[in-house]
């Protein structure tokens, strides 16, 4: 593996913080926003592929198309750039494991909590398919399992686009690669991997549904890669009802549905396999896939109410049983209905994404992510405030009781604006003293000056060298007078008569 980026070290605007895990195709990082300081992951190419300009376009056109799905249960892409040699996406960060890893740990699912888990699954692909993307990957290992609040698992779909990248590979190393997860691909994929469509996926949920009820994959047996291919091929395994015998033989065919090699006789979509598997998920289950289905709750009500001849039936009292059997199916539809009226969950899914991807959600005062929101709350009358922003949008604000948000929330973009004009100041100037009459000195006439502008006020007396108190000031300084600092501009003045002129000053006599 080429790839090595140690802690510090920067990719565009991201700071690597540490290494969360390695694969075939290159590293994943933890990253932090050098301005913004959130927290990321980063999703590193290996130079080999880097340097390939058909891997390194199809990894930004398949981040751009993830990030437009925008689904609860799909990883966020937030960005896609190429710096230094390195191809890189930056994904939501995620805090669990995954389903590969919780399967070694703890061994099988019983089967409703095994499709409890599955049904946000067949959502999420729903979405992608509904895009145009098809995952070609799916297995236990890209999806990333969560907790709620609640400590329901919630599980995410990671890794989208990551086996039209492996087309991009050469050589020997490449073919290990693309032989790396053969038990979870379709026959098509394996024989003609140009006419692969959706079904592939529901292929590969059909294998991940077996093995997380019975424990082991449906072609455990095939150790070679060359056998396993063939097997995969001939569709030759052992029913899962003979690996767990508790399993409804409903769900047996829901599982062996999915597992036809001939992909017309697959479900059509995930939706119709998501009712399907309905019926067979908890009460909990089906709520939180009504918050889910794109259709409204609607039809998966309907659906979780459907009868089915073999689904396992819970048993509240012995009374209640024998009365379920003999007054038969009609009641017992209405018994269940109304059942859930009172037993109902007393918690409630908030599913959110936004646009952009890189919204700040808020909920009740507390940052609780960016770009997608997957939570439970009480059923308990009390009220929440959602608040999400981002920069150069307007805000959204909603506060909700006992009944969850809009999922999908959009944020308006903000127009150029312009800051609002000052008023005017309205300055108050003072008008101007009308001259008053100089007192006369002794021994001197008191004879009246023609009147005339301030700037150049006259008299046919001699000039004195003190100007008067309220007259408008001289242009000229008067004889042994200190000059001022700045001067005003001078203008000519009148030269008084009789008096001779040396350049633009009157010659005073002495």
């Amino acid at each position: 593996m080429e790839v090595a980026l140690s802690a510090g070290a920067r990719l565009g605007s991201y700071e690597i913080v540490g290494t969360l895990g390695e694969g075939g195709m290159g590293v994943v990082y933890e990253a932090r926003h050098e301005r913004l300081r959130q927290r990321v992951a980063l999703k590193v190419l290996e130079p080999r592929l880097s340097r390939s300009e058909v891997a390194r376009e199809r990894m930004i056109r398949e981040g751009r198309a993830v990030a437009k799905v925008s689904h609860p249960h799909i990883v966020g892409v937030h960005d896609a750039g190429f710096e230094r040699g390195y191809a890189y996406l930056v994904m939501e960060l995620l805090e669990g494991e995954d389903l590969a890893q919780h399967l070694r740990r703890h061994g099988a699912f019983e089967p409703s909590d095994a499709v409890d888990l599955l049904l946000p699954v067949t959502a999420a692909l729903e979405a992608a398919h509904r895009s145009g993307i098809v995952h070609r990957d799916l297995k236990p290992s890209n999806l990333f399992l969560t907790r709620l609040p609640s400590g329901t698992l919630s599980p995410k779909v990671v890794d989208f686009g990551i086996s039209k990248l492996q087309d991009a590979t050469m050589g020997l190393t490449a073919t290990a690669e693309v032989l790396g997860t053969p038990a979870y691909m379709a026959p098509e994929q394996i024989d003609a991997a140009r006419e692969v469509d959706h079904r592939a996926d529901l292929y590969a949920l059909g294998v991940i549904l077996y093995e997380c009820v019975t424990g082991r994959r449906p072609f455990e047996g095939a150790q070679r890669p060359l056998a396993l291919l063939h097997a995969v091929s001939e569709g030759k395994f052992t029913p899962p009802r003979e690996l767990a015998p508790q399993l409804s033989k409903g769900l047996e065919k829901i599982i062996l549905r999915c597992l036809s090699r001939e992909p017309d006789a697959r479900f059509a979509t995930a939706l119709e396999l998501a009712d399907a598997l309905l019926p067979h998920a908890s009460d909990a289950g089906r709520t939180r896939f009504a918050d889910l289905d794109p259709r409204g709750p609607g039809p998966a009500t309907r659906a979780a109410l459907e009868p089915h001849d073999d689904a396992p039936t819970v048993a509240r009292g012995g009374s209640a049983t024998v009365m379920w059997v003999a007054i038969g199916l009609p009641l017992v539809v209405a018994l269940v209905a109304i059942a859930s009226l009172f037993d109902g969950d007393d918690v409630y899914a908030v599913s959110v994404t936004t646009s952009p991807v890189d919204a700040e959600i808020v909920l009740d005062g507390e940052g609780v992510g960016v770009g997608a929101l997957d939570t439970e709350l009480p059923r308990d009358g009390a009220s929440h405030t959602l608040v999400v922003t981002a920069e150069d949008h307007a805000p959204f604000e909603i506060t909700f009781t006992d009944e969850p948000p809009p999922r999908v929330i959009t944020l308006e973009p903000r127009g150029p604006t312009e800051p609002p004009a000052e008023p005017p100041v309205e300055v108050e100037v003072p008008a101007p003293s009308p001259p008053r009459a100089r007192p006369a000195r002794r021994g001197t006439s008191t004879r009246r000056a023609d009147p005339a502008p301030p700037e150049t006020a006259s008299s046919n007396s001699a000039p004195s060298n003190t100007a008067p108190s309220n007259s408008a000031p001289s242009n000229t300084a008067p004889p042994g007078a200190a000059p001022s600092a700045a001067p005003a501009p001078r203008e000519e003045p009148a030269a008084p008569s009789g008096l001779p002129v040396v350049g633009d000053l009157p010659l005073l006599g002495r």
